[in-house]
């Protein structure tokens, strides 16, 4: 069970399930719920070892925090993105765990997808270059909304999800192209998901500036 008296601009942490009572005579008091599984993607799963020792058992003051709650809860409805938000739980999270904290993205902007959920994607797409990996599966993968996922991906890669995943298999097929050469180009093509040479074939100029079998004669034998 949690108590406490809140006083203009203290702050505090709350654990998940929580029960508890508390009083703010007079003050609006603003509530920001952050997830659990984003606070273990930025500061690993021993997070709550790093918590500051006064968070739990009493409320205490950041001028820095209090400042960016403060300054949404004077906007006006409708006026807050998504990236406020989440800069203001960061803001909070990493002052709560006594971490600096560097704005990464300005308000509009989308914050990068963390290394370690990148690099969650990344073996996802590298373990499935014969399909199409879908923005979704993706999305899942790094315990992220489609939505959000799209944008976050692109701010920490600058290429849209479909866009990486094309990349890694045209890189994936110039390798092919150089290691089997006895192996078919549509061999090669199928192996990263396309049963079309000609689309291949278009895609994988885009990326090069030679067709497949340029590309395979200009190797060192």
């Amino acid at each position: 069970m949690i108590e406490a008296e809140i006083a203009p601009g203290d702050i505090g942490l709350v654990p998940p399930n929580s029960k508890g009572a508390g009083e703010w005579p007079e003050i609006s008091v603003i509530t920001l719920g952050i997830a659990i599984e984003s606070v273990s993607e930025s500061f690993g799963d021993d997070w709550p070892q790093k918590l500051k020792r006064e968070t739990f058992s009493k409320v205490f003051r950041d001028p820095l925090v209090e400042s960016t709650l403060m300054s949404v809860g004077h906007s006006q409805a409708g006026d807050i993105s998504d990236a406020t938000l989440f800069h203001a739980a960061h803001m909070v999270t990493h002052q709560l765990l006594d971490q600096p904290f560097e704005p990464v993205a300005k308000s509009g902007e989308a914050f990068p997808l963390s290394g370690a959920s990148l690099n969650r994607v990344k073996q996802l797409l590298a373990k499935n270059l014969d399909r199409h990996v879908t923005v979704e599966e993706m999305a899942a993968t790094a315990g992220i909304s489609r939505h959000h996922f799209s944008r976050r991906f692109k701010a920490a890669t600058g290429q849209s999800p479909h866009q990486f995943a094309i990349h890694g298999k045209l890189e994936h097929a110039a390798h092919l192209l150089a290691e089997e050469e006895n192996a078919s180009v549509l061999s090669i093509a199928q192996k990263v998901g396309y049963c079309n040479p000609a689309q291949f074939a278009k895609l994988f100029r885009r990326q090069f500036g030679l067709s497949p079998r340029s590309w395979r004669s200009r190797m060192p034998k």
